[in-house]
């Protein structure tokens, strides 16, 4: 164990020396998860624990960062063809009010996201017909309970905004639509519908979705299953309750799960529950759907490149696949351990 304060940086340099003399010289992976929280807004806060939360949350990324990706980027690739990964921990509250006043970790953790989002635009610029006359657009939002972060490339800087905007659109369509917890979405009215036994017909893009989840479901032997939406229900109330759902309301959430009860008719686009207390969740499946509707979109407002990141569900298209960083995927088994790693162009992920 070697333990330094983070927020300093003559430490932050001996602890990246003694990590590098115990690992044969190598750091391959720099895991970024500390943080501290003074609750307070601008009056209750003092100068002093603004800059204490300042650092340890923000600085030490910068700290960290500054003196291992030298030596990630001059050591030899691993067995997975990567030089090294990098993981920084924001928050839920660097996005959205968390329900608490901690303005100092809100802010620090908010800044997280541009700051980790910065090396992705870097190598969406690879993305790019010419080196020339190459242009790059970046936007983030907020879209689906998640950042969805988007960089449009091509040789016509105007057409690039309106590009990044086309893919939110196309997220914020698939949100309307298939959005468990809205009420007024398609998803929620097929849902009330489901639980009188009736026939309902849904857009098509409710349907293809329904459609790619049942082969999902049969593909992987029912291990997916978006019938869970009850048990969803149930387990949401109890985490904001602290307490465990009883067995009895359990076992009765369950009652309704096996997609193989959801009869779907393709020619008129309609959908029957075929067992009571039946619920669909799609966001095992919709934001993948999401992701490719919005490069699709990118696409048809003039982009020639770019990258969608939906957190974590990705999407990459343009040339120069091998200028692209590629995806590391963690072994189940043994976490910090990459199991995988894959290259995404014209793919999702």
């Amino acid at each position: 164990t070697i333990a330094c304060d983070v927020s300093k940086a003559d430490q932050v340099q001996a602890m990246v020396a003694s990590c590098r003399k115990a690992f044969g010289g190598r750091i391959d992976i720099l895991h970024n998860n500390v943080g501290i929280a003074v609750a307070g807004g601008p009056v209750e806060l003092d100068e002093a624990a603004w800059d204490r939360v300042s650092a340890v949350n923000i600085k030490s990324m910068f700290l960290t960062c500054k003196y291992v990706l030298p030596v990630m980027v001059a050591q030899a690739p691993n067995q997975h063809g990567l030089r090294g990964a990098i993981v920084n921990i924001s928050s839920v509250a660097g996005i959205r009010w968390s329900g608490v006043s901690y303005l100092a970790y809100s802010t620090t953790k908010g800044a997280a996201l541009p700051f980790t989002a910065g090396p992705w635009v870097r190598a969406a610029r690879a993305l790019s017909l010419t080196g020339k006359h190459r242009h790059l657009h970046a936007r983030a939002y907020y879209s689906m309970h998640t950042l969805v972060e988007v960089v449009a490339v091509g040789p016509e800087s105007f057409k690039l905004p309106a590009a990044c905007e086309a893919a939110f659109a196309a997220c914020r369509r698939v949100d309307t639509a298939m959005n468990f917890h809205d009420p007024s979405s398609d998803l929620s009215r097929l849902n009330r519908a489901g639980t009188r036994g009736d026939w309902m017909e849904v857009p098509p893009a409710l349907f293809q979705v329904l459609a790619d989840a049942r082969r999902v479901y049969e593909a992987s032997e029912g291990a997916f299953d978006p019938t869970v939406g009850a048990s969803v229900l149930l387990f949401r109330k109890a985490r904001e309750e602290g307490r465990w759902p009883d067995a009895a309301a359990t076992e009765s959430a369950a009652k309704g799960i096996g997609y193989s009860s959801v009869d779907l008719d393709a020619s008129r686009r309609a959908v029957r529950f075929g067992r009571t207390g039946t619920l669909l969740d799609l966001s095992g499946i919709a934001k993948g759907f999401a992701v490719d509707q919005a490069a699709r979109a990118m696409r048809e407002a003039g982009a020639q490149g770019g990258i969608v990141n939906a957190g974590g569900d990705l999407f990459a298209f343009g040339p120069h696949a091998e200028e692209l960083p590629p995806i590391a995927i963690e072994d189940p088994f043994e976490p910090g351990k990459m199991r995988e790693s894959l290259a995404i162009l014209e793919e999702g992920l």
